[in-house]
């Protein structure tokens, strides 16, 4: 599979259900017990005990269709875990609400084993940083 962003909430973003700089978007990492699915998949709640760790994106923007944020850090990640994916989403508290946003897994160093130690995700710094809604 390669990236992408799940179809039932990029009508989400576009009715303003989801504010992309204004809400707490988090990134999380999850293991190969979530099979994500482009179509279907809506909330965290899909996700389930895959998702290993969770940290909220910082210094948000969106200009031009391309979302950035500060490169993420997850603080003293479990041991024991293989991380084959990572997810965006917005955060409501509940994972029956979050919506998810974007699907990871073509990420260079995926997938990786935890080790307990702080995991660092770096956005690319090309023109599509996080992800774009044009080709930027």
């Amino acid at each position: 599979m390669s990236d992408f962003n799940y179809m039932k909430n990029l009508d989400a973003i576009g009715k303003k259900l989801i504010d992309l700089v204004g809400d707490t978007i988090k990134v999380g990492l999850c293991t190969a017990a979530y099979t994500a699915d482009v179509n279907a998949d809506e909330f965290l709640s899909a996700v389930g005990s895959a998702m290993v760790q969770a940290a909220a994106l910082t210094t948000k923007s969106l200009t031009g269709g391309v979302f950035d944020a500060d490169d993420a850090t997850l603080a003293a990640v479990p041991a024991g875990s293989t991380i084959t994916q990572f997810i965006l989403y917005q955060d409501t508290g509940s994972p029956a609400t979050s919506r998810l946003i974007r699907h990871f897994d073509s990420y260079s160093g995926l997938p990786f084993l935890t080790n307990g130690l702080d995991v660092v995700i770096t956005w690319p710094s090309g023109s599509n940083k996080i992800f774009a809604f044009v080709n930027a």
